[in-house]
Formats: C-alpha cells, sequence, structure tokens
C-alpha cells in the first residue's frame, strides 16, 4: 500500500488544525469557567477583593507568612461586617462584625455543619473520617459521639494529663543543667504539643524531647508534612476539586494511616 505525499501532508495538516482547535478550545472553556467563579461576589453584590487570575485574592509568596496574608486581605474594608475573597477559584467570606459571627455560629448553627472539601471520601477514606473533614449527617453522628468527651469532669481529668506533659517538659531542661538553654522553638513546642495529643487523644505515653525519633512523633511530623509534591496535591484540589477526585488523588501518607489505625485500634482492645 502507497500513500502520496501529498496526501500524508493533508493527514498531519488536517490532524494539527484538529489538536489546535481542541487545545483553543479547552483553554477558552477554562479561562471562561475560571473567570465566571470569581465574579461569584460580584453577582451577590458583597464587596470583595479583586482576584487575580487563577491565583484568587490572597497574597501568597515567601516575604509574607499565610496568616500575615490573610491578616492583610481581613484590613481592606475596615468598615464593612464582612466582605469576600477568593482562595484561587474558591470563594470565601471574611466576616468582622462579633454579631454576625454569633449568628453563624450559635443561633444559626444547623446551616454552618460543613467544612470546605479538601478531599471526597472516595479518593482518600482515611482523611475524611476526621470531624473537620466530615459532612452533614456523618459531622453530625461524629459531633454527638465527641461532645461527651468535653464536658467538664473529662476536661478535669484531660487537664491533669497535659499538666504531667507540662512536667515532663520543664523536667527535661532542669536536667541540662544549664543557666541559658539555647532552642528552636518550633522543634521543642511541637514536641510538647505532639506528647500531648499522644496522652490525651491516644492514651500514648512519649517523651518526644527525650525519645526524639519516636515513633508518634516521627508519624505526625510525617502526616502534617505539606512540601514537596502534597502541597501540589492540595493546588490541585483548590484549583479543580473535580479532577483530583477523578484522580483520586490522597492527601495522608499510608505510613501514617497504618500506624494512626493501629494505635487506635491498640486503644480500643
Amino acid at each position: 500500500m502507497f500513500v502520496s505525499c501529498e496526501n500524508l501532508s493533508a493527514f498531519f495538516e488536517i490532524n494539527t488544525i484538529l489538536w489546535l482547535t481542541l487545545l483553543v478550545t479547552a483553554a477558552t472553556y477554562f479561562y471562561i469557567d475560571v473567570k465566571n467563579k470569581q465574579s461569584f461576589w460580584k453577582k451577590k453584590g458583597v464587596p470583595y477583593i479583586e482576584p487575580t487570575f487563577l491565583l484568587g485574592s490572597v497574597e501568597l509568596n515567601r516575604t509574607k507568612s499565610f496568616a500575615e496574608s490573610i491578616q492583610d486581605a481581613y484590613n481592606v474594608y475596615p468598615d464593612e461586617r464582612y466582605h469576600g475573597i477568593y482562595q484561587f477559584t474558591s470563594p470565601s467570606l471574611i466576616i468582622k462584625d462579633p454579631d454576625l459571627i454569633k449568628q453563624i455560629t450559635v443561633k444559626h448553627f444547623d446551616h454552618f455543619v460543613n467544612h470546605r472539601e479538601v478531599t471526597s471520601a472516595d479518593a482518600d477514606p482515611f482523611w475524611s473520617k476526621n470531624l473537620f473533614a466530615s459532612r452533614d449527617e456523618r459531622w453530625r453522628d461524629l459531633r454527638s459521639t465527641l461532645s461527651p468527651s468535653f464536658t467538664s469532669s473529662k476536661m478535669k481529668i484531660m487537664f491533669n494529663l497535659i499538666d504531667e506533659c507540662a512536667q515532663q517538659f520543664i523536667q527535661h531542661f532542669k536536667e541540662q543543667q544549664q543557666k541559658v538553654v539555647e532552642l528552636e522553638m518550633k522543634d521543642t513546642l511541637s514536641r510538647y504539643t505532639n506528647d500531648v495529643i499522644a496522652t490525651a487523644a491516644f492514651g500514648l505515653q512519649c517523651n518526644s524531647l527525650k525519645d526524639r525519633e519516636n515513633d508518634f512523633y516521627l508519624m505526625g511530623k510525617d502526616a502534617n508534612d505539606f512540601s514537596g509534591l502534597r502541597i501540589f496535591k492540595f493546588l490541585l484540589y483548590a484549583i479543580s476539586s473535580t479532577l483530583s477526585k477523578w484522580l483520586k488523588i490522597k492527601i495522608s501518607p499510608p505510613t501514617s494511616r497504618i500506624t494512626f489505625a493501629r494505635s487506635l485500634k491498640t486503644r480500643s482492645i
């Protein structure tokens, strides 16, 4: 079978035009979709911070922490009770009026039960089962289950556990027998926090300042490490949750899921 050069050239030309057409169509659809999402507050008549295309209203750079960027966004409309911002393409409302906050969190609490979905239950069942990621009836069931753990009597018991961790924390530095002890505060306080969580929530005894490589601390550190590839997973969810769900991207690392599950199973036994 022989194909002439003219026919072959025409074939590649048609395919090139077809792919270019599809690419331009997809890019146009993406642009319109992003602009439509970032016009949410304008359509609602709510004052808002003008977003940068795709990136949103919150400035993200290395010169400021995320908390400082949110503080700057908070101060843009000092005389308004609330105003809108965009976290990438997701509209968010900054509420500054105390009475309005009370209405949302207390009076009309039942209408504001869901947090923003980070990942779907199908993609990451482990992550979706925590209280902050749960939604609707599951969230209500979890809250009803956990509420008895925070009665005054239970809180007193929990306080004693936290106090034991604090005494252990103090004792560690007393044993240094130095007039001046140099600390890396983030690392030191994260280890203390780790011991409090391990003791109060999981019933495990840890001393992360002394045993610096204990399993629970390493597991928690790994679970809260959002550097490298993991930060791109969050960015992908923020930009396109549909695509992230379709790709079934997991947020929690597999080692942490296994270790947490084992810890909870051991405690229940």
